[in-house]
């Protein structure tokens, strides 16, 4: 395939589950300036997009691509996207790349800036995954009804949030990799700092892009709320007793 011809600016929200990534884009899309970044590439949400863009749901890669460019654009001329890390080895295959996962990346988007979004509490990432893949709330709005939710309660399990600490670092890793070995214009961001301080975090985003920053100042309060709880902190401490840190 060949890459369609993109924006002046075009920029990657590279993530994981659980870091804050639908938050950060919210914040950047709702400034008007900085595109309408979504998470394009996860495989569930092919044929969504497909049937939102008019498209076929078999649609090419090329075509697809293509529409994704021209919604996630805003008027000046800015497109952003999110890439979770374990999209990255299903879209290299689709797009003919060989070699590591993330040179899909440098294929797709060759002069593209990176806003390395990560979580510094691996644990409380693990803890907030596992129970979003049992209840399929991956967000939450008030007042906005989710009807994919299952209705099902989890349930402590210290082994399967161990397992899902280590697919974590193992999506982490594949990031990690590919910002040693390209040196690309990134802006490293952690989640627990978004999350304190939502409307800074957006700021340093926009002055990255070279965007006026001071449209972040003027953003409402976000809609979405925090889903950690009483749960997830007993949760960390049992964790903590099962599985001891350092």
């Amino acid at each position: 395939m060949s890459p369609p011809e993109l924006p002046a600016t075009t920029y990657i929200i590279a993530s994981t589950m659980r870091t804050g990534s639908y938050l950060l884009c919210e914040g950047l899309e709702a400034t008007g300036v900085a595109g309408h970044p979504r998470e394009i590439f996860c495989p569930e949400r092919r044929e969504n997009y497909a049937g939102e863009w008019q498209l076929p749901p078999d649609v090419a890669m090329d075509d697809f691509l293509r529409a994704a460019i021209g919604r996630g654009t805003t008027g000046n001329g800015v497109f952003g996207t999110k890439i979770h890390a374990h999209h990255l080895e299903a879209l290299a295959r689709e797009c003919g790349v060989d070699g590591e996962p993330w040179q899909v990346v440098e294929k797709l988007f060759p002069a593209a800036k990176y806003i390395h979004l990560r979580r510094r509490n691996l644990r409380a990432q693990a803890i907030s995954y596992y129970r979003a893949k049992v209840t399929n709330e991956w967000w939450r709005i008030p007042g906005v009804r989710d009807p994919e939710l299952t209705g099902r309660e989890p349930r402590f399990d210290a082994m399967k949030i161990r397992g899902l600490e280590v697919e974590l670092m193992t999506h982490q890793r594949l990031w990690d990799e590919f910002f040693t070995a390209r040196k690309a214009a990134v802006l490293d961001m952690e989640y627990e700092t978004l999350a304190a301080d939502y409307r800074h975090e957006v700021e340093r985003a926009l002055t990255f892009l070279n965007l006026d920053a001071a449209l972040a100042k003027h953003l409402p309060e976000p809609r979405l709320i925090r889903q950690s709880d009483d749960t997830s902190e007993r949760w960390h401490r049992l964790m903590d007793a099962h599985f001891p840190v350092g």
